[in-house]
């Protein structure tokens, strides 16, 4: 059992009874988990066509990561197996969002980012801490270039981990994170 994109597709086009959706249910969630984010990066570089796909496969993993917040009883996982897993996928969706152009697939990306950021930090307050301080090195160049997914990622992350933001972001920090943006708005004035 596993994901594919043949079960994305019959998932997008669902027939009587949900047999798609059924199978999906049986496979394990570090599995899902796993193959939801190869198929992330296998999908997102090409045509089209696999816009719905690559929009499925995100909404499907930012649902899963959110459960990996939730307790062993629920999930199956012991805390160190959750934090791990999502220590796993942590870099492959950064790398995804910093390298994506397409609008809508790079925002569902910081939508996992961001789900992520908070699931981790309600594990493990101090990956959590560490996770963010990756994420906000990861997206200075982003913020300091003006980029609008990455300040809608920002906004996405103080939304659902405010608590984890603020414990790690100094004023220095967040004046690193918009010095290139204020000195761009300077220039324009």
């Amino acid at each position: 059992m596993s994901i594919t994109i043949e079960l994305l597709d019959s998932m997008l086009a669902p027939s009587p009874g949900n047999p798609a959706e059924a199978h999906y249910r049986t496979i394990p969630l570090d599995s899902r988990v796993r193959e939801l984010t190869t198929l992330l990066t296998q999908l997102h570089g090409e045509n089209a066509a696999n816009a719905g796909r690559c929009m499925l496969a995100a909404v499907l993993l930012r649902r899963e990561v959110e459960t990996l917040a939730g307790k062993q009883q629920l999930t199956g996982l012991a805390p160190s197996s959750a934090v791990s897993l999502m220590g796993e996928i942590a870099n492959p969706l950064m790398t995804l969002f910093l390298q994506n152009e397409v609008t809508q697939s790079r925002r569902q990306i910081g939508h996992i980012i961001a789900e992520l950021s908070s699931s981790l930090s309600l594990v493990s307050v101090e990956d959590g801490k560490e996770w963010m301080k990756t994420v906000l090195n990861h997206i200075r160049p982003g913020c300091g270039n003006m980029d609008p997914m990455t300040f809608q990622l920002l906004g996405d992350i103080a939304d659902r981990s405010p608590l984890t933001l603020w414990s790690v972001g100094s004023a220095e920090v967040f004046s690193s994170l918009f010095s290139g943006s204020m000195e761009h708005i300077q220039r324009c004035t």
